[in-house]
């Protein structure tokens, strides 16, 4: 039986050179590891790829380059291959603000009353 991740972190990435070391990394450090990552990246032309494809040395990444029409095909290609029993998109400019966020999450989907999560920073 293959055991599949809790959460599925999927970003769509276009020209994010500035941002994206950031939010690869906020992912990295989180304490909860159930989880993957899979970045669909538009054909990037500054230093994305290269971005991510230090991440990937180290981290659960998945992630492919191809042009599409926009963020939302983007996410969902991303949607296609996810895998994870929740998905949480996090933004290529965007970051989860400290190493629990996912295990803060994780707790309150216990709760089995509410149907609906979103996070806020």
């Amino acid at each position: 039986m293959t055991a599949y991740p809790k959460f599925t972190i999927l970003t769509a990435a276009l020209n994010s050179a500035k941002t994206i070391d950031k939010s690869l990394g906020s992912v990295c450090n989180q304490t909860f590891q159930n989880l993957e990552q899979i970045i669909v990246d538009g054909r990037s032309c500054d230093r994305t790829i290269e971005i991510i494809e230090q991440h990937a040395q180290y981290n659960n990444l998945t992630w492919f380059s191809e042009p599409d029409n926009g963020i939302a095909e983007a996410l969902n290609k991303g949607l296609k291959i996810a895998r994870g029993k929740y998905i949480y998109v996090l933004g290529a400019d965007d970051y989860l603000i400290d190493a629990n966020v996912l295990d803060n999450v994780n707790e309150a989907i216990q709760d089995e009353r509410h149907d609906i999560y979103r996070a806020c920073a």
